[in-house]
């Protein structure tokens, strides 16, 4: 009687909820979640792909809501509705904006639904509005902006970092050091003004190629030299080298002493011999 009441009393203890919760919900078929991954990605993709255009910035382009109602439509024909609750637009917006689709052929409105329009209407449309070349001009600037940025963190760097007991002079941009300084950056000394304070107009005018307003004169120091050396044309050629001056290491001929001094030079030295 008692292992029989203990197996009815177990029996009674798991009632059906709790052995359902007991049990792990089954794993999904094999593969469904990477093929819906997959698809997610390649419909993401798509969508970047089709806005990332000149024709979808600002003014006078069309504008970002175009070009997110541009790359949710396909060669299936898709209803004013279906786009409506996809594009998350209001009537009076999605209505204006498929109207300047349509008048560049961007998008096309058949008796079922918009379609998008030929390959190259988008670049016919960027020419007709005249921003042609906006998302590159951007990508530069932006560039260029973050070299700038880089450039003036490696100078602070290189101020905050402890100095040597013997200082020397940092190449400055477009100069070529012989051996690299600790912490110095590609482009060698950030630009000064008088004042000390970082010249960020000249250092941009660097970065970009174009010279600035203001040239900074250039002074001939020595005439040039009618033939280089062997080791002049390979500094010049090599390293970018300029020759500003030239040290004769002949020694200099002595200047006779006048007869006073050297009079009294010659008794000195009588007296010590």
């Amino acid at each position: 009687m008692l292992p029989a009441a203990m197996a009815a009393g177990f029996g009674l203890g798991h009632n059906e909820g709790e052995q359902a919760r007991s049990q792990a919900y089954p794993r999904p078929p094999e593969g469904a979640g990477s093929a819906l991954r997959s698809l997610l990605a390649d419909t993401l993709g798509h969508r970047l792909t089709a806005v990332r255009h000149d024709l979808f910035t600002t003014a006078p382009s069309l504008g970002h809501l175009a070009g997110n109602i541009y790359s949710r439509c396909t060669n299936e024909s898709q209803s004013f509705t279906e786009l409506l609750s996809i594009s998350g637009a209001s009537p009076v917006q999605l209505a204006r904006a498929l109207d300047r689709l349509a008048s560049f052929d961007v998008l096309i409105e058949t008796h079922t639904g918009w379609v998008t329009g030929p390959e190259g209407a988008r670049d016919e449309a960027a020419d007709r509005l005249s921003v042609a070349g906006r998302l590159q001009e951007r990508s530069r600037r932006y560039s260029v902006e973050r070299e700038l940025w880089a450039w003036w963190q490696a100078e602070q760097t290189w101020m905050q970092a402890p100095r040597r007991a013997a200082a020397s002079r940092r190449p400055g941009p477009g100069q070529l050091a012989l051996v690299p300084l600790p912490g110095a950056n590609a482009f060698g000394a950030h630009p000064r003004r008088a004042d000390g304070r970082a010249d960020y107009r000249s250092a941009r005018a660097h970065l970009e190629g174009t010279p600035t307003d203001e040239a900074a004169p250039t002074l001939s120091l020595v005439e040039p030299v009618a033939k280089e050396s062997d080791a002049v044309r390979l500094i010049s050629e090599i390293l970018g080298g300029i020759l500003i001056e030239t040290i004769s290491t002949s020694p200099a001929k002595s200047r006779p002493l006048p007869l006073r001094k050297r009079t009294r030079a010659s008794s000195a030295v009588a007296r010590i011999a």
